[in-house]
């Protein structure tokens, strides 16, 4: 409630988001060295745009301190909790301002081609006509920014030397922020740096390039920790509790304790280690597989210009997606125990996506191959790369119909407090209305009888086709028998909480170790069929696979 920690923590998932995209660039720079352009250009507009957030975030929190320490008695009237949301979305609305054009310009002025070759990902290759214009902003930006620091600087400054506590710490804070403003500063001069270091270092540029990643890119976000994490007494107060693990009594609600009426107890160290090794483990190994397909995939033209393998490989990001997630929640509720609600609810709703793209797309598939096999010389003219991508997309749509209505009933129908408050990360605790089961299990219902119906029919079309003794006719029957295999899998996670329920009452004393087998039997191995289906039984992507798979 206090509007100078919102800030701050609005900086720090800034930094967060920052990192996360810078890391993955150089990563990606590292691995495939060439991305698609449409990819590139999403991660580095992301990475531009959180750049350009820390210097306005910065200033936003300088003034907040000058209002602090020389407007006491007006500082709860103009600093407010709104204003401070309010103020957090026109900062990034004034760097969209600064960088969505960029966006617009390309698009308007690049060929359709360029978005679907490959180039290394940075922004002067992204953008190549609009260096100038970025120049001067920056310039505009730095300046504006100095000048609002400079000025809170030293009137606090002046007001510290009445020998002002407050005064004195914010005057120590404000000179923090322009010292990580000063870091930060160094983004804007990289491309004159690398040069320099280029001319300097000829033999060493590669580690040069490295050194100044981490001073750039890195060391700046360090500071944010440091200048109220660390620096600030309230925080520093619960952080100790947090980061160091100490025991905090606290009541935790009854509905944070259970789910669907059974009560969740902690394993012990050990058996809770064994568990989470297991995920991750299992999730690491299927997504590495995944991630070497889709690196299949992207290196190779033959791929990306046929609807099968474009459909599969949505499947398999489809897959990792929803992987991470699984992982995430699960390490998570062991690390936490219990979590924000609004945190929670992304977390579900991204994973519920995720979980009914799965036998949509298996339908789709189921299709494509019917057509292939009933109808070859129609099969060029009706799956076209553009009606795959605009299938996909109708794929997210209605997942995104079936699951975002309970979000909107729970904002409308949850109180405040509840919205605020930390929960055990399932959907039963988060979508408590017995609206959302009866709606659950209608949708999933319809869902699951329309796929069926689907794969039931493509199925013993194919069939009756393979009785002509063709070779791709019984290859497709086989292919849609283990989307069929992969789809009653996939329906175990409708009929899961049944199960949990039904074996929890079986064995009352085993519900953790039932809690954990029931989920990585529904959530984790039928992730592994996606790559067998077509990783491995498809003739020209396994012949493209081995190259990779072991490199």
């Amino acid at each position: 409630m206090n509007p100078r920690y919102i800030l701050f923590i609005h900086m720090v998932l800034n930094d967060m988001l920052q990192l996360t995209v810078s890391v993955l660039l150089f990563i990606l720079s590292y691995v495939f060295f060439s991305i698609n352009v449409s990819i590139c250009c999403s991660l580095v507009t992301l990475a531009a745009l959180t750049t350009q957030n820390t210097p306005l975030n910065l200033v936003c929190m300088a003034m907040e301190c000058f209002i602090a320490v020389f407007l006491p008695l007006r500082h709860a009237q103009l600093c407010t909790i709104r204003r401070t949301y309010t103020l957090i979305g026109l900062i990034w609305l004034v760097s969209s301002a600064a960088i969505i054009p960029d966006v617009l310009i390309a698009l308007a002025t690049e060929p359709l081609k360029y978005f679907f070759s490959r180039v290394f990902c940075v922004r002067d290759n992204i953008f190549p006509k609009l260096i100038e214009k970025v120049h001067i902003y920056n310039i505009v930006f730095l300046v504006l920014v100095w000048l609002i620091l400079f000025y809170v600087y030293v009137k606090i400054l002046v007001a510290a030397k009445g020998a002002n506590a407050d005064a004195k710490k914010a005057r120590d804070t404000v000179l923090l922020h322009a010292f990580q403003l000063l870091l930060c500063m160094l983004t804007y001069i990289a491309p004159v740096l690398k040069r320099s270091l280029s001319l300097w270092f000829p033999r060493h540029y590669a580690n040069a390039l490295f050194v100044c990643y981490i001073v750039i890119q890195m060391f700046p976000r360090f500071l944010s920790p440091i200048v109220y994490g660390l620096r600030d007494k309230t925080f520093r107060q619960y952080l100790k509790r947090n980061m160091l693990c100490k025991k905090v009594k606290t009541k935790l609600r009854s509905e944070r304790n259970t789910t669907g009426g059974t009560s969740l107890g902690r394993d012990t160290l050990s058996t809770a280690v064994i568990k989470n090794v297991i995920t991750v483990a299992l999730c690491i190994s299927i997504n590495y597989i995944n991630g070497t397909l889709v690196h299949t995939f992207t290196r190779h033209q033959i791929f990306y210009m046929n609807p099968r393998y474009i459909l599969f490989i949505h499947l398999v990001i489809n897959d990792m997606i929803l992987l991470t997630l699984f992982g995430l929640i699960h390490v998570l509720s062991y690390i936490l125990f219990d979590m924000g609600v609004p945190f929670c609810t992304l977390l579900l709703i991204m994973a519920l996506l995720t979980d009914l793209n799965t036998p949509l797309t298996l339908a789709v598939l189921a299709v494509e191959c019917y057509i292939a096999i009933c109808f070859p010389l129609h099969h060029a003219q009706i799956c076209t790369v553009k009606k795959t991508y605009l299938v996909i997309g109708l794929i997210w749509l209605m997942s995104g119909l079936t699951v975002l209505p309970d979000l909107f009933v729970m904002l409308g129908t949850e109180s405040h407090d509840f919205l605020h408050s930390r929960v055990f990360c399932v959907s039963t605790t988060v979508f408590r209305n017995p609206y959302f089961k009866e709606k659950r299990d209608a949708s999933n219902i319809i869902f699951l009888v329309l796929v069926w119906l689907v794969l039931f029919y493509t199925y013993f079309n194919i069939l009756f086709a393979a009785k002509a003794a063709s070779v791709d006719a019984k290859k497709g029957r086989n292919t849609v028998i283990l989307h069929g295999f992969q789809l009653v899998l996939c329906m175990l996670t409708y009929v899961s909480h049944l199960v949990m329920i039904g074996l929890t009452n079986l064995l009352p004393a085993a519900v953790l170790a039932i809690r954990f087998t029931v989920s990585v039997f529904i959530s984790i191995l039928p992730r592994l069929i996606s790559p067998i289906v077509y990783g491995l039984r498809d003739k020209t992507f396994r012949k493209y696979l081995k190259r990779h798979l072991l490199c």
